[in-house]
């Protein structure tokens, strides 16, 4: 009986520090996404496509770049030296193109996006006509 006691209170105990647990993901850097509930977004959001109106500037962090750029077209995520959460977020297109990186959930330098590729050259269209004095 006082087996299954130690059990029941080890599970009681775990139960309880995964509650806890749970409660300090609502942080990107744990989660994994931002969340979308918390009214903000859709208060400040523009009509066109549900940005957030304004620009994007040093120490915020990923959720509000992600909710000003859009749709992210390349993510890295490693650990810089000190072992804090490191994060590039790259955008090619749309309002504000540009590479993004992360050090502990803030945004710490903004780089201009890599441009597109060059276009080929146009070969000179022939016209048809004979060139004049021939």
């Amino acid at each position: 009986m006082q087996r299954l006691n130690q059990i029941v209170l080890r599970m009681i105990a775990m139960a309880t520090l995964a509650c806890a647990m749970a409660a300090c993901s609502s942080d990107l850097s744990l989660e994994g996404q931002c969340s979308g509930g918390d009214g903000q977004a859709a208060a400040d959001s523009t009509a066109g496509g549900g940005l957030v109106a304004g620009g994007i500037a040093l120490q915020m962090t990923e959720c509000d770049v992600v909710r000003r750029a859009g749709p992210v077209e390349k993510i890295d995520i490693g650990s810089d030296e000190r072992g804090e959460r490191a994060v590039t977020l790259t955008y090619l297109r749309g309002p504000w193109p540009g590479v993004y990186r992360f050090t502990g959930g803030r945004l710490v330098s903004i780089e201009r996006a890599p441009g597109p590729p060059p276009a080929p050259a146009k070969a000179p269209k022939a016209t048809g006509k004979k060139p004049a004095g021939t």
